[in-house]
């Protein structure tokens, strides 16, 4: 097969997250090999060696979360995502950071359930949050790293109320 130029795998990608982001997330659901698919471009053009493939696919991630439920359901799905996810959060790009902590926001607020309790997440996020609250040059970044924490404090004393098993930061 031909080699795909950059410019259509980033109109590519581009495309899925438009698409992604316009579909009803319960109907997203019901089709896991499609969504399978989709997060594997995403992901792959995450690592692409093109700074605009991965600004497409960080941006591409956020518009996907929504209904990726069964996938974080699934350990090495959910560790590939949230590694693509961690290493945008690296990036040199400040477009692809910010956006980065975007996803991570959401993927805070949607499936805390399942990475809340696991420690080498958030582990991570410490430090990547931490790193961005102290970013004196950065203050769209900063605000990023606090809103996490905020998201996460709020989602404890909400399931701390309602006696949530998956509560463990504030105990």
């Amino acid at each position: 097969l031909p080699e795909i130029p950059d410019v259509t795998k980033m109109a590519t990608i581009e495309a899925l997250g438009y698409l992604c982001d316009s579909i009803d997330p319960d109907a997203a659901t019901t089709n896991k090999p499609t969504v399978d698919q989709i997060l594997n471009a995403i992901v792959q053009g995450m690592s692409h060696s093109n700074v605009e493939i991965q600004r497409a696919a960080t941006t591409a991630l956020y518009n996907t979360i929504a209904f990726t439920a069964a996938n974080f359901d699934v350990e090495a799905e959910r560790n590939a995502i949230m590694q693509a996810t961690f290493q945008a959060a690296q990036s040199a790009d400040m477009h692809i950071k910010k956006r980065a902590f975007d996803c991570l926001l959401e993927i805070v607020d949607n499936y805390y359930e399942v990475i809340g309790p696991v420690d080498q997440f958030m582990n991570t996020i410490y430090t990547l949050t931490t790193g961005a609250m102290g970013d004196t040059t950065n203050s769209d970044l900063a605000r990023l790293g606090f809103e996490f924490w905020i998201t996460v404090s709020e989602i404890e004393s909400s399931c701390k109320e309602n006696e949530e098993t998956y509560c463990h930061l504030l105990e």
